[in-house]
């Protein structure tokens, strides 16, 4: 029965470095979205949910229980691909994956038949025979979810899990989340839109340690419908330069060419043209919110009809906002 994840008032630090600060989520069941840049808390936060880091403060509930470290029945019930994880040197995959199964107490023909199963689903008949060390990057990631999968946990956490894959391993890889999603609490985490876009119903958008936005996918990716314009990248009126002070002028790439956008109300000017609201676009105006923009909204292009503020409240998404 997939377990629904609550966090209430969770707070990590590294010393003065960086806090997490994680205020009230539920997650699940089905698949969930960490979308954030590199550095914004995710895995962090990921070692939190399953247990192995101790919070500050605030709680983590799965299935009802408490996660901390010394919670070791529900943390069995509890899987995480990690960005980084090791194999066991000197075995093939079949051998490897098959040790890690023991360790986690599985009987050798529960092994059997969960390898047999995520060997069709993953398509990993071919590695069963290479040794660890030979396997190439997107190799290691399918056998790293395999891992995380063998003993059909109740809540998954996959950090990265598309890093390195080609786009028809990316689409299985989805795939497999997606479906396991339907009996589980999956946490997929990600800088990656399209993956969350794909494979995902809900998401929080995560930045500096907190989540600065968070719902289903479609109120995340009509956030700015009617609201996003563009225009080709102008020269600078002072040097003639193309900008490229990002914070300042917010850019899109399409087709090899920068493309300045803003958020408004109305049409900023006549040479500015109506852009489709996704979920890249909410996520990479927030980030420009984030990293601190003179006025983001505004772009500072003194442009008539530039509105420096959102609606009042999204019904379907939940913004909190600072001040960046």
């Amino acid at each position: 029965m997939p377990a629904v994840v609550q966090v209430r008032g969770l707070r990590f630090a590294y010393g003065e470095a960086f806090e997490l600060s994680i205020d009230d989520v539920t997650i699940g069941p089905g698949v969930f979205g960490l979308l954030g840049p590199n550095g914004a808390g995710k895995s962090t936060w990921m070692s939190l949910m399953c247990g192995l880091l101790r919070a500050g403060s605030g709680t983590v509930h799965v299935g009802g229980q408490v996660m901390s470290p010394d919670a070791s029945d529900l943390r069995a019930r509890v899987a995480l691909m990690p960005q980084d994880f090791g194999l066991f040197p000197g075995y093939d995959v079949a051998g490897c994956l098959t040790y890690y199964g023991t360790l986690r107490g599985m009987a050798a023909s529960e092994v059997k038949q969960r390898l047999d199963e995520l060997s069709r689903l993953l398509d990993l008949n071919a590695l069963f025979a290479i040794r660890v060390e030979h396997l190439s990057g997107g190799q290691r990631q399918k056998v790293g979810l395999a891992m995380a999968m063998l003993g059909q946990p109740e809540f998954l956490l996959v950090d990265e899990p598309t890093a390195g894959l080609d786009p028809i391993e990316r689409d299985r890889v989805l795939a497999v989340l997606h479906d396991y999603g339907e009996r589980a609490t999956v946490v997929l985490s990600t800088h990656i839109v399209e993956d969350v876009e794909a494979c995902c119903e809900r998401a929080a958008i995560v930045m500096g340690g907190r989540v600065v936005a968070s719902g289903n996918i479609d109120a995340l990716r009509t956030r700015l419908a009617g609201r996003l314009w563009m225009r080709p990248e102008r020269p600078s009126p002072s040097t003639g330069e193309r900008a490229r002070d990002t914070n300042a002028r917010p850019r899109l790439l399409r087709a090899g060419r920068f493309w300045e956008w803003a958020v408004s109300d109305a049409s900023p000017g006549a040479e500015w043209h109506p852009l489709e609201a996704d979920l890249r676009a909410t996520f990479l105006h927030l980030l420009h919110v984030e990293n601190g923009a003179k006025d983001a909204l505004a772009l500072a292009f003194d442009a008539p009809g530039m509105a420096a503020h959102r609606s009042a409240e999204d019904e379907a998404v939940n913004t909190v906002e600072g001040d960046g």
